[in-house]
């Protein structure tokens, strides 16, 4: 299992911390939606709809504290009859700096490169809103091991906390890095989360610790939020997605926390918003 340090920069940032940098709300509103439709699926570089039976095991590694963590299940789904159910528990034995329930995938060979993310999360009626955040999807990245760097905060993250969608990034230039030398980072509230129903998200990513870097974040075909800038850290090997549950600070009285995520696809640089985005390309 990889190993994490305990996510400082993201806790400072949702709790409000100063850093220097500008805090962010955007909400473009449904008068903003995706780009025009392309009805057959092309420039995939990675699909997990959940159907086949060793759909888990096409991801290349799993983070999770007992065989319950995740699992493949029939319960519910966003397109077809399957799903990944992900659960973490506060009594569950810490895996690499928390309770994590988490699917990854292998990291990317550089860093300044574009990609598309498509993926779909179910919130049940029981995810009580909590003033601890818990991660949901991030973009985590390997230390340049070499040059004597230690495991940092993803520069990219979605997260929930207070009954609200957030997207954290972090960003810097120096060649080795800590979560105390960041240049820094922004908080964005996306707005509140709904429980009981399926919330399709597809990213548009730049990555780089540079000026170009770039992230478009729609949800349900509305664009959230739109921003160029630094993104990453100036490493040598480029980002990696993670997708389920993992909380790092668990205080609060509940003792489980659980969702499901549906439709994970990643485009290349060439692929479009309709390549990824959840549903039945058929449909579109």
């Amino acid at each position: 299992m990889l190993k994490n340090l305990p996510l400082k920069v993201l806790l400072c940032a949702l709790l409000s911390c100063d850093s220097g940098a500008t805090n962010v709300l955007s909400n473009f509103g449904s008068a903003t939606t995706a780009p025009g439709a392309n009805k057959v699926r092309k420039n995939l570089l990675f699909e997990s709809t959940f159907e086949e039976a060793s759909s888990l095991d096409k991801w290349y590694g799993q983070d999770k504290a007992s065989t319950r963590s995740i699992m493949r299940t029939d319960s519910a789904a966003r397109d077809g009859k399957y799903a990944a159910r992900f659960e973490i528990n506060k009594t569950d034995v810490m895996v690499a700096g928390g309770k994590r329930a988490e699917l990854t995938l292998e990291h990317e060979k550089k860093l300044n490169i574009r990609r598309w993310y498509g993926m779909s999360i179910y919130l049940p009626a029981s995810y009580s809103v909590s003033p601890e955040p818990e991660i949901v999807a991030q973009w985590h990245v390997k230390p340049d091991d070499k040059l004597g760097e230690d495991w940092r905060s993803p520069p990219i993250a979605l997260l929930t906390k207070n009954g609200r969608w957030w997207l954290a990034i972090n960003w810097a230039k120096a060649p080795v890095n800590s979560n105390e030398t960041i240049d820094g980072w922004k908080n964005i509230d996306l707005g509140p989360y709904n429980r009981g129903a399926w919330s399709d998200w597809v990213f548009e990513i730049n990555f780089s610790w540079k000026k170009d870097g770039l992230i478009n974040v729609w949800q349900n075909d509305t664009l959230l939020y739109s921003y160029t800038g630094p993104n990453a850290y100036n490493d040598k090997t480029g980002p990696f997605l993670k997708v389920g549950l993992y909380k790092w600070e668990w205080q609060s009285e509940k003792l489980k926390r659980y969702l499901y995520y549906d439709e994970v696809r990643v485009g290349d640089d060439a692929a479009t918003y309709y390549d990824v985005r959840p549903g039945n390309s058929s449909k579109l």
